[in-house]
């Protein structure tokens, strides 16, 4: 459970929303002009190399879909830390904010509108007046490969 967990997150701001993470799985920031494009996986924008490591770049829409290209207002690359096994990944943000929750951070679980299986949210948390979604590396990982799947079976 992220709420029990951790009293640190990072804030990826990009086309207006708002995305919290663990900070701890934000494993660096880097600028978009580092991206390489081509010789990307699947839907990525481009790679990004960091501490010999590379990863996939995408970027969202303000509705957690896939970008087609990288925005030139995401300045900024979040890299995730991913679990065994899987491909390393990186998104576009237009800003990346660490955040220090006090005592008084408000945890909330899902509305059951919003409640569906291949969301990648998984708390709401009150923040400067804001409800702020919450996700982990790992399910945005997941999110992003059901995005590729589906845009592969049903192309537009």
């Amino acid at each position: 459970m992220i709420a029990a967990a951790t009293n640190q997150l990072a804030i990826l701001t990009f086309d207006n929303t708002w995305l919290a993470l663990p900070l701890a799985e934000v494993t660096a920031v880097e600028r978009t002009a580092e991206v390489r494009h081509g010789d990307a996986p699947g839907r990525a924008l481009g790679r990004l190399m960091r501490a010999g490591r590379r990863y996939a770049v995408y970027g969202f829409s303000s509705s957690l879909r896939l970008l087609p290209e990288l925005s030139a207002r995401h300045l900024f690359c979040a890299c995730l830390a991913g679990s065994e096994g899987q491909h390393s990944v990186a998104v576009t943000c237009d800003t990346v904010t660490p955040v220090n929750l006090g005592q008084d951070a408000v945890w909330q679980t899902l509305p059951e509108c919003m409640r569906r299986t291949e969301t990648p949210l998984r708390y709401l948390l009150k923040h400067q007046q804001r409800l702020v979604p919450v996700s982990t590396a790992v399910a945005l990982m997941h999110h992003i490969a059901n995005l590729e799947k589906e845009i592969d079976e049903y192309p537009q």
